[in-house]
């Protein structure tokens, strides 16, 4: 994932994996924001873990569900390339991995809601690492606005090991925002966490 940085857009990560750190709300926000001034967005999250029971009114397929609230917000329909890895899981510690909306099997998932590269079989990992670059591509081709969001919290992985919130930052070449509660723990270790890697970068 060497290709050159998306011209335009902020990155989005939060401290820690707990629900409630706001980076969908602010990316949603955001979205809107942009929308309301005539500026075309596409959010963008490499990966993320949705839940595969059905939500009445909510007719769309599995893979959909990661950014639906962030395409609607941008007024986009979601694409594969909006979030090209989806895990699908009941909660039991693994999910159905979507790569580019197609079921590739099944894998662990990582704390509440990451993927672990360092978990996948090698072929799955080169699958999922070509499928981010080619949605990241296609992002860059559509010269919209790239409103990333990043997966789970930063500094809970391994750097190598964290896509979303290492290796797609580090590609997109975009700013990147910490987005968090104070409230949470574990939130200025993971910011200590975040600005070491900065610097280093």
């Amino acid at each position: 994932m060497t290709e050159s940085p998306l011209p335009r857009g902020v990155t989005l990560i939060a401290p820690g994996s707990d629900s409630g750190t706001g980076k969908t709300a602010v990316a949603v926000g955001i979205a809107r924001a942009l929308r309301r001034q005539g500026i075309p967005v596409d959010p963008f999250k490499a990966t993320s873990v949705v839940e595969t029971t059905h939500r009445p009114g909510q007719p769309l397929q599995v893979y959909e569900r990661g950014v639906f609230q962030n395409c609607g917000a941008a007024g986009v329909p979601v694409r594969w390339w909006n979030n090209p890895l989806v895990a699908a899981t009941d909660g039991n510690g693994s999910g159905q991995l979507y790569v580019c909306g197609e079921p590739l099997g099944e894998v662990p998932i990582f704390g509440q809601d990451s993927l672990d590269l360092r978990a996948l079989p090698v072929d799955v990992r080169s699958r999922c690492l070509d499928a981010v670059a080619k949605a990241l591509a296609v992002l860059a081709d559509r010269g919209a606005f790239v409103l990333i969001e990043g997966s789970g919290g930063a500094g809970n992985q391994p750097a190598r090991a964290d896509l979303a919130n290492d290796a797609v930052p580090l590609r997109a070449g975009l700013p990147v925002v910490l987005v968090g509660n104070v409230n949470q723990e574990g939130t200025w270790r993971a910011c200590r966490v975040c600005s070491a890697r900065a610097t280093a970068g």
